[in-house]
C-alpha cells in the first residue's frame, strides 16, 4: 500500500512536492480515475495552486506528486460525500 493510501485510510494530513518543487498540504480523501490519468481528490489546506486558490478542494494528478510526507490526522469534512464521486478507486 502507498503512503497515499495509507494517509486515506487513516484520515492523514500530507505533505506533497510536485515535479516543480512546489509544496501543498493536503488531506486526502480517495484516488479516482480521471480522463486520462488518476487522480487524488483532496482538500488543500495550504500551498502552491496552479488555480489561484490554495485553500479548497482539489483534484491533483498523481503522477504529478514526486514526493509525499505523512504529517498528523485530520477530522474528514462532514461536507465530503463519496455518493458524488465518480471513479472512485478502492
Amino acid at each position: 500500500m502507498s503512503k497515499l493510501e495509507q494517509a486515506i485510510r487513516d484520515h492523514k494530513v500530507v505533505k506533497v512536492t510536485n515535479q516543480e518543487g512546489e509544496v501543498r498540504l493536503l488531506e486526502p480523501y480517495a484516488r479516482m480515475l480521471g480522463k486520462d490519468s488518476i487522480l487524488l481528490h483532496c482538500y488543500q489546506v495550504a500551498g502552491a495552486s496552479s488555480s489561484g486558490r490554495p485553500e479548497g478542494w482539489k483534484n491533483i494528478k498523481l503522477t504529478d506528486i514526486a514526493y509525499v510526507q505523512v504529517l498528523g490526522s485530520f477530522e474528514p469534512r462532514p461536507e465530503f460525500n463519496p455518493e458524488k464521486l465518480r471513479g472512485i478507486i478502492k
